[in-house]
C-alpha cells in the first residue's frame, strides 16, 4: 500500500503510463504471440507464418531492443530493463517441448507448439445472411466453371477440394492433373491461352484465399525436374499448384523428416495436395493410373467464358461462400 502511495507521489502521470503499459507482464504477453523458447533455440514466427530461429548469441542481438520498465523506490527513478534477460529465466514462459505442423486443432497438446493456425477462409465468417437459394446462386458460377474444366465431372474435383477443407490432416493421395489436346507450338492460340490462364487464376485464388498463403505454394517445374514432397519448400503446405511440362519423374506422396538444424525436434508428415497443370495432353506416365485424376481440358469457344467468374471472385464474400460449400459437401463415398 505504501509503495502505491509513493508511486503516485513521485511519478508523473506520463511515467506511470509508461510503467503500466510496458510492465514485464504486458511486454511478455505481446512478445509471446510470436516468440517462444525451446532449449537451446529461440523461435520467432514471422508475419508470413514462416518459422525462424536464433541461438543465444543471436537472440541477445535480435531481442536487444525489447525492454520493460520498473520503478526504483529507493532512488526514485524509472529503470529500463532488458526483457530478454528476465524472460529467458522465467519458468512460466516456456511451456513448449516440441514443434510440429499438424492441421488439426484436436491434436494440440499443452507442451507442443503447432504451426498450423487454421485455414484463411475461416476468418471471413460473419454469420449467415443468405438464404439457401441465394447461397447456391452465388456458388453457381464456380460450379458451372468446374463443369467445363472437368468435362462435366465436377463432383470428382469438388470431393477432392472438400476433403482438403474438411480433413486437412488427411491428404489426397491422388493428384489432380489438367492437360490439354493443344501442343506447345499452339500454346499462344487465344483460346488455349485463355483456358490456361483461367485454370491458374482460379486455383491461385483458391490457394491464397481459401487455404491461405501460409499453406499454399505455386511451383514451376521443367522437363525432367522432379517434384517431390520431401522438398523443404513443401513443408507446412496443404496445397501445391504445379506448372509442369513433363511428369516423368514426379512423386506425390512422401514423409518429411527435416533433419537440418535446429529442427531435429520438428518432424511432420506430408499433408500437401497437388494440382498439376500441363501444356500438352496428359501422357501415359504410370502403369498405375490411380496416381492421378486426369482432366483433359476441352476447347472453349467463348473467349469471355472466365470473365464473369473473375468478377465474382473479386467479391470477398465468395471466399466464405465457397469455403462453406466445400465444408458441408458430401464426401462419404470419396
Amino acid at each position: 500500500m505504501d509503495q502505491d502511495i509513493h508511486l503516485i507521489d513521485y511519478i508523473s502521470e506520463a511515467d506511470k503510463n509508461l510503467i503500466d503499459t510496458y510492465s514485464y507482464e504486458n511486454v511478455k504477453q505481446s512478445f509471446e504471440k510470436n516468440n517462444f523458447y525451446i532449449k537451446p533455440y529461440f523461435y520467432h514466427i514471422m508475419d508470413d507464418g514462416e518459422l525462424t530461429y536464433y541461438n543465444k548469441t543471436d537472440a541477445k542481438l535480435v531481442y536487444g531492443d525489447v525492454f520493460y520498465y520498473t520503478y526504483d523506490y529507493v532512488n526514485k527513478v524509472i529503470i529500463k530493463n532488458l526483457f530478454y534477460k528476465e524472460w529467458v529465466n522465467d519458468k512460466d514462459s516456456h511451456p513448449y517441448e516440441f514443434i510440429t505442423f499438424h492441421p488439426s486443432f484436436s491434436s494440440n497438446l499443452p507442451n507442443v507448439y503447432n504451426l498450423y493456425k487454421g485455414l484463411n477462409a475461416e476468418k471471413y465468417f460473419k454469420g449467415f445472411e443468405l438464404s439457401e437459394e441465394e447461397f447456391l446462386i452465388k456458388i453457381n458460377p464456380i460450379l458451372n466453371y468446374f463443369d467445363v474444366i472437368t468435362n462435366n465431372q465436377k463432383r470428382v474435383l469438388l470431393k477432392w477440394l472438400a476433403n482438403m477443407i474438411q480433413h486437412p490432416e488427411i491428404k489426397n493421395e491422388k493428384a489432380i492433373f489438367f492437360g490439354s489436346s493443344k501442343t506447345k507450338n499452339n500454346f499462344f492460340d487465344l483460346e488455349y491461352e485463355f483456358q490456361y490462364y483461367g485454370i491458374f487464376k482460379f486455383f491461385e485464388w483458391f490457394g491464397n484465399n481459401i487455404i491461405g498463403s501460409n499453406y499454399f505454394i505455386k511451383r514451376k517445374c521443367y522437363k525432367n525436374s522432379p517434384i517431390k514432397t520431401m522438398n523443404v519448400k513443401h513443408k507446412q503446405k496443404l496445397f501445391i499448384l504445379v506448372d509442369i511440362t513433363s511428369m516423368e519423374n514426379t512423386t506425390v506422396s512422401a514423409v518429411i523428416n527435416n533433419r537440418s538444424k535446429p529442427f531435429q525436434i520438428y518432424k511432420t508428415n506430408d499433408y500437401s495436395n497437388f494440382i498439376f497443370i500441363n501444356y500438352c495432353k496428359q501422357p501415359n506416365l504410370f502403369p498405375n493410373k490411380k496416381e492421378h485424376i486426369v482432366f483433359n481440358l476441352p476447347k472453349i469457344e467463348d473467349n469471355h467464358f472466365f470473365d464473369e467468374l473473375k468478377m465474382i471472385l473479386k467479391d470477398e464474400s465468395m471466399i466464405w461462400n465457397f469455403y462453406y460449400y466445400l465444408k458441408i459437401y458430401n464426401i462419404h463415398d470419396y
